[in-house]
């Protein structure tokens, strides 16, 4: 393939890209203004012993192509909302450390200056698969550390082509499936997340994207 071919199917696929990630944005914009959306769904609920939200309060928070296109770039974000506090952060080179080393004292220091009792970390790869066992065991000692508080901790990853969830040490830990296959394809499979905290609380919804 010459440079001027390569360069042609360079461009027609990086608007490829950016033609699906915009209709999938949508697609879960249209999901979160609805409320409620078609198709199927999986769902599950955790409750804390200690911290809730105030009397009739109610947070929602969505996690999906925005928030990984975001994370993609190396960006780290933090939003406070309705007593549940959310850190976006990226391990995209294989570790929070290698990414971007200042988001370990970014995310730290915001989620203790929040103090919210419902914590959600949004990544773009699950700990689990830190290029590094010790990274992976002290982002996990970090995490337990608050749920020794009292407080509920949610780890969101975005990866892999299948939805899973597991619990480790107190951590519930869900991966939402990436957009795009291995062969460069959309993913059927793709879901957002929906997450609702109301008088302490907490449920969450796999939403399927058509």
């Amino acid at each position: 393939m010459t440079s001027q071919k390569l360069n042609i199917a360079k461009g027609e696929w990086a608007l490829k890209q950016a033609n699906a990630q915009q209709k999938a944005a949508q697609a879960a914009s249209k999901a979160v203004a609805a409320g409620t959306k078609s198709g199927s769904s999986s769902s599950g609920k955790a409750t804390g012993s200690s911290g809730s939200a105030s009397g009739g309060s109610r947070s929602t928070v969505s996690a999906g192509v925005p928030y990984t296109a975001a994370l993609l770039r190396s960006q780290y974000r933090f939003l406070n909302r309705g007593g549940v506090s959310v850190a976006m952060l990226s391990a995209a080179k294989g570790g929070i450390t290698a990414t971007n080393p200042s988001q370990w004292a970014s995310f730290t220091r915001d989620i203790d200056a929040a103090n919210n009792s419902t914590i959600v970390l949004v990544m773009d790869k699950t700990p689990s698969a830190f290029s590094s066992a010790a990274e992976t065991n002290y982002f996990r000692a970090i995490l337990s550390k608050y749920v020794e508080q009292g407080k509920r901790v949610f780890v969101i990853s975005c990866g892999s082509t299948s939805y899973w969830t597991s619990t480790k040490d107190g951590v519930r830990y869900i991966n939402l499936p990436d957009l795009w296959k291995a062969d460069g394809t959309v993913n059927p499979n793709y879901k957002m997340l929906r997450f609702r905290v109301k008088d302490g609380a907490v449920t969450y919804e796999a939403v399927h994207i058509k």
